[in-house]
């Protein structure tokens, strides 16, 4: 069995078997969040900035004791921030073509 420590200090056990069933777990959580986020996106998000979102929440969740826990949360935290970032972006060009063309 392998000893980690998680970012708190606190060891626990995670054997091979464990980690390898947590990481398929994982990626069948990623595949369904990133056609959910796809489809709920529209043309607004492209498929690299959904994929991005993913690394980052599967980055933050590896740092916890329990990953598959986390994991759908963050994405989805991480989704939304992305997704309100492309929508200020489209405001703004839409401001700036308007005051431009006036």
């Amino acid at each position: 069995m392998q000893f980690k420590v998680n970012r708190l200090g606190a060891p626990h056990r995670k054997g091979a078997a464990r980690a390898a069933q947590d990481n398929g777990v994982l990626a069948q959580l990623e595949q369904q969040l990133k056609q959910d986020f796809l489809r709920d996106a529209g043309p607004l998000l492209p498929l690299a900035r959904i994929e991005h979102a993913l690394r980052e929440a599967a980055a933050q969740a590896a740092t916890t004791s329990a990953p598959t826990l986390w994991f759908p949360e963050l994405a989805r935290e991480k989704f939304v921030e992305a997704r309100a970032w492309a929508l200020r972006q489209q405001q703004i060009r839409v401001r700036s073509f308007v005051s431009l063309s006036a």
